[in-house]
């Protein structure tokens, strides 16, 4: 057992891709740690905790902080590619899907963002809070809020394809297995929708 101390509180699940271990802390950095060795290899600080797990995709590092910035590293050294304000704050994690990241905030708010320009391609309100990730398959992103519905949208255009209303707020990560998508919701229940 072999283990790297953070100085602040960690609630961010790691990413690992090519031996290095990316994770969040509350003391608003990400830290690349060697998978290996748990030396570090590179810190980089938002300000703000970061409770959200990273995304990589073709060298890029996605971080979302509580600060309200998406953040897009160089995974190897930690450089700043660039930055977009969001709305509200991001506890929820960035999701990487054919060149695009797909991130929600407090507000309501999901968008799509080019990975490689920080530009929002577009953003949709709905009438609740989301904290959780979206849930992205066959060109569909699934947004849970908390406004009690399951959304799906186009993920090229953030068309509306249709909603799904439960009784209670919808703070959990959907899962999509064989054309299904599987979510939680506050009042316990769990949902299969096909």
């Amino acid at each position: 057992i072999s283990s790297y101390k953070i100085a602040s509180a960690i609630e961010s699940s790691p990413t690992i891709f090519n031996n290095t271990l990316y994770i969040g802390s509350y003391d608003g950095k990400v830290y690349a740690l060697s998978a290996s060795s748990k030396e570090p290899v590179w810190a980089f600080s938002t300000g703000s905790p970061v409770v959200s797990k990273p995304a990589i995709s073709k060298g890029l590092l996605y971080v979302s902080s509580t600060n309200g910035y998406l953040y897009a590293l160089n995974a190897k050294d930690g450089g700043l590619y660039w930055k977009v304000k969001l709305e509200g704050f991001l506890k929820a994690s960035p999701a990487v899907y054919k060149n695009n990241v797909y991130i929600c905030d407090s507000k309501g708010y999901v968008y799509s963002i080019s990975s490689f320009s920080g530009k929002i391609n577009w953003k949709i309100k709905t009438k609740g809070s989301i904290l959780a990730s979206v849930g992205i398959s066959d060109g569909i992103v699934y947004v849970p809020s908390g406004d009690g519905y399951l959304y799906a949208f186009n993920a090229v255009k953030g068309t509306p394809l249709w909603k799904f209303g439960t009784t209670s707020p919808v703070f959990s990560s959907p899962v999509i297995n064989n054309g299904v998508v599987y979510f939680g919701a506050e009042n316990g229940e769990v949902y299969a929708i096909k």
